[in-house]
């Protein structure tokens, strides 16, 4: 069956949004945790660009969150790939259209400060504990928004 044209665009936004929300309610619940980066959560037509922390909003250093498509393939037996080529007349397309998307958080880190220090223990101990929050709430919003992906019992 052919997919809609707006179908993986449609993808993407969802899981965008659906991370987004996951990252806001993270922060609520825990303090001093960072929410969605404002105005830096987008859906980008390939790797996203690494071009800086700041917010072009606000000039804070809030990182960057993106979602693009790695790849999109047919699948017979999902995860793997269909490699088998089907001639054009009466072919039967394969069952599922696979589409694999990255989901990038680029955050800010402390660095050496202008006179060439290195950031304190505790710096790069609250900025490892933001990361690792950040990856749960990731992965959390993920199962929340794609549904059908939460392993079995999974909240």
């Amino acid at each position: 069956m052919a997919l809609h044209p707006l179908a993986i665009h449609e993808l993407t936004e969802a899981v965008l949004v659906g991370v987004c929300q996951t990252f806001e309610d993270t922060a609520a619940e825990i303090e001093g945790q960072p929410g969605c980066p404002p105005c830096q959560g987008r859906v980008v037509p390939g790797i996203p660009a690494w071009d800086g922390c700041a917010d072009p909003c606000t000039g804070e250093a809030d990182g960057q969150l993106s979602v693009n498509v790695a790849r999109v393939y047919p699948s017979s037996n999902f995860p793997s790939q269909d490699a088998e080529v089907q001639g054009v007349w009466g072919c039967t397309p394969a069952p599922t259209t696979a589409v694999e998307l990255f989901v990038s958080l680029l955050p800010c880190a402390p660095g050496p400060s202008e006179t060439g220090c290195p950031p304190s223990c505790d710096e790069l101990a609250a900025a490892a504990r933001i990361l690792h929050v950040d990856s749960v709430t990731i992965m959390n919003g993920l199962l929340c928004c794609l549904p059908g992906s939460a392993p079995a019992g999974a909240g």
